[in-house]
């Protein structure tokens, strides 16, 4: 029996007239950076996408035949902090289950009385998120254990410390850093807007190299390591900076790019393996 999500969330469910107005909202510049940052996402995730049920068999030797079975989760659910606000980094966690083929992907937002933020419900709708809900914090656990009971899954978590669930081992957890570490170097040549990525990341505190235009001083704070040192989670830098050591780097133009590297395309799949007897001749 298929769970019914819809049903589920029908009393906190967002409704049509709420996507059209956060649309309009936030205005063509900004739905232009947003539709910027899903392409970016689409073309990193999609060629290596499967999607598909698969079904391999590979013989080793005159003993041994081995079966891989692999096909994308049946769910995911993202669950966003009340304080999460930027829709680069949620629109990173959208596009890859739904290029992996994940068949249903759910939305839910802790409600703190306000409004679903319109530039967070438009990276919802530009992404392909079509269920999008709000309620309660306390409210939430209630809302997510039946759908555990079906299918295989995965819960993300996005600006919020989870709650203790019970999870079966039918459902994968990942949650993102309730903190993240940027770092930004300024050269000679190299002009980032500042403007846009306080925009995109509006909690994100940076640290510095190099000599900022005056007027962000206010915003950003030296840095007391080398920049060859620095192993923050990112790393805005010329690409010479760029080596590996931050999780994630940007270059001068990509300040709407973004993506969260543990959700590849083996967390979106359900993977098993059969030892066989070989076949006989």
């Amino acid at each position: 029996m298929d769970f019914d999500s819809f049903a589920n969330l029908q009393p906190w469910l967002l409704g049509d007239d709420e996507f059209s107005l956060a649309y309009e909202q936030i205005g063509d510049i900004q739905r232009s950076w947003i539709k910027k940052s899903i392409a970016w996402n689409f073309l990193q995730t999609s060629e290596k996408a499967s999607r598909c049920k698969c079904v391999q068999e590979k013989e080793w030797d005159s003993q041994l035949r081995v079966r891989s079975f692999s096909r994308p989760l049946d769910w995911a659910y993202l669950w966003l902090g009340a304080d999460f606000a930027s829709p680069v980094q949620l629109a990173a966690a959208l596009v890859p289950p739904l290029v992996f083929g994940v068949k249903e992907l759910v939305v839910l937002r802790e409600d703190d009385g306000q409004k679903f933020p319109p530039a967070l419900l438009a990276a919802c709708e530009l992404s392909g998120a079509e269920l999008v809900a709000q309620l309660c914090r306390e409210e939430l656990p209630a809302v997510l254990q039946p759908r555990f009971q079906y299918g295989n899954g995965a819960l993300l978590s996005l600006g919020t410390s989870l709650p203790s669930l019970s999870l079966p081992r039918s459902v994968r957890l990942w949650q993102s850093p309730l903190t993240l570490q940027a770092g930004i170097v300024f050269s000679e040549g190299i002009s980032w807007d500042l403007d846009l990525l306080r925009m995109v990341h509006p909690s994100l505190q940076f640290v510095f190299w190099g000599e900022p235009p005056q007027a962000a001083a206010p915003d950003l704070q030296a840095a007391s390591e080398p920049v060859e040192e620095f192993c923050g989670d990112v790393l805005y830098a010329p690409s010479d900076f760029l080596t590996g050591k931050t999780v994630l780097g940007l270059e001068n133009g990509f300040e709407l790019a973004w993506c969260w590297q543990e959700l590849d395309e083996a967390f979106f799949r359900v993977a098993a393996t059969a030892f066989l007897q070989a076949k006989s001749e």
